[in-house]
């Protein structure tokens, strides 16, 4: 987690099924998890050094890939242009990650707020977005298939919830939701605040901090999830009694 956290990525974990943890188990299943990095492809706080850029992706990349972790970066495509046109560095950064088996989703093209935004201003974001995403997963024999909401925004009315989801939905995107939320850009920007000072030891600091806060996030969340669980099953084992009461 340590190293998540110098590279000063926004991350989120996305959770498919239940919550993952080596050698556990939960009511007889397996437990996983998904990392998802938003903003792609690299949030380096001011820092345009592409240097620096490629080497904290590659590193974040490496880790990754050793500790096998699946992930999916959701890209702003905007950040692929700059005023010359299509920038090919921050693209080759987007084919790095996806030539290591990691996945791209769709954050949109400019990050807007969809609870401010136009629901045809916000369609046409989504699908501005995806077009040199499609590209390179295209080229790998992928496909483009999540989508993830800016600022967890899925509409601020049930029918523009429900509108959108009908929109994704008839292109192919499967949204990915977060379940736990970590705040970890409050550790990374206190995090880079340091490393602007060279202060070596805040930056150790931060760095376990963040690591007790997130298994503490995990632990408590898991505890949710698992009485969660047992509710539903006690719930089912009464209906089954019921049912075998009336049958007597």
């Amino acid at each position: 987690m340590q190293l998540f956290l110098k590279k000063a990525l926004r991350m989120r974990l996305l959770l498919f099924a239940v919550f993952f943890s080596p050698g556990l188990s939960l009511f007889g299943q397996s437990k996983q998890v998904c990392f998802s990095f938003d903003d792609l492809p690299v949030v380096s706080y001011g820092i345009t050094d592409t240097v620096y850029q490629k080497n904290l992706i590659d590193k974040l990349i490496v880790s990754l890939v050793s500790n096998k972790i699946p992930a999916i970066g959701f890209v702003n495509e905007s950040k692929l242009f700059d005023r010359n046109g299509i920038n090919r560095f921050q693209v080759e950064l987007l084919n790095s990650w996806v030539d290591n088996g990691l996945d791209l989703g769709n954050h949109t093209y400019s990050h807007p707020d969809y609870n401010s935004a136009s629901f045809e201003d916000f369609t046409r974001d989504i699908l501005k977005g995806e077009t040199i995403t499609r590209e390179i997963l295209n080229s790998k024999g992928r496909s483009v298939r999540y989508f993830r909401h800016p600022f967890l925004h899925v509409g601020n009315t049930k029918a523009r919830a429900d509108s959108l989801n009908g929109f994704l939905f008839d292109h192919g995107y499967r949204v990915a939701p977060v379940t736990i939320d970590n705040e970890d850009y409050l550790f990374a920007s206190a995090y880079e605040k340091s490393a602007r000072k060279k202060d070596k030891k805040l930056m150790t600091k931060i760095g376990h901090d963040y690591v007790t806060y997130m298994e503490m996030k995990l632990k408590y969340f898991e505890s949710k999830n698992s009485s969660i669980r047992k509710s539903r099953g006690l719930q089912k084992m009464n209906r089954r009694i019921r049912k075998r009461a009336m049958d007597y």
